[in-house]
């Protein structure tokens, strides 16, 4: 790795552990994931993600399923705090990447500060559903908010073309590393 390699890896990890969450104080960060993660899928158009579950316990390599839910996950629409769909616990693991126990923990503290409701999907009684209260919605309509003005004001350091150039080259960085990463897997 040359100089170069280590000065823009150094740059990438330092911008990684960034805890820009750490300007929201009323959750831990458990709890800011899970909160956000059932906002981001009570918004998310995917009826099918019953499907998904299904189908990812029929295939070999369910990694091809949990990136298209992924991707549905990134698509949301409407704002923070007004989703109508019902999220299952099973949803939250997909999306949030986080283990079962964690997020049990999460939804357990949220529900004591009356921020999430669950109840037992009537269809499924496997299934658990959880929702946002009221309050919880104000939350994280107030909490996207400041999130997006804290953006806001470090791309403000940036003209459009830098912010243009800066993602065209990420991306060509992501796309090369994915491609490089694949040719080594099928090595093994």
């Amino acid at each position: 790795m040359n100089q170069y390699h280590k000065r823009l890896m150094r740059i990438i990890d330092d911008v990684k552990h960034l805890d820009i969450w750490s300007i929201i104080p009323d959750l831990n960060r458990p709890e800011q994931t899970v909160m956000h993660a059932i906002d981001r899928c009570s918004r998310t158009d995917l009826p099918q993600w019953k499907d998904i579950h299904r189908e990812m316990r029929h295939r070999e390599d369910p990694d091809e399923i949990m990136e298209k839910c992924r991707d549905a996950y990134m698509n949301v629409s409407g704002c923070p705090g007004e989703g109508t769909r019902d999220v299952r616990v099973s949803d939250l693991v997909l999306v949030t990447r986080m283990h079962m126990p964690a997020i049990s923990r999460a939804l357990r503290e949220l529900e004591a500060k009356g921020l999430i409701t669950r109840h037992t999907d009537s269809a499924d009684r496997r299934q658990t559903i959880v929702q946002l209260t009221d309050e919880g919605r104000k939350m994280v309509a107030r909490d996207t908010r400041e999130i997006d003005d804290y953006i806001e004001a470090v791309f403000a350091a940036f003209t459009e073309e830098e912010q243009e150039e800066l993602i065209r080259l990420l991306t060509k960085m992501k796309d090369s590393a994915a491609e490089e990463l694949e040719i080594r897997r099928k090595r093994v």
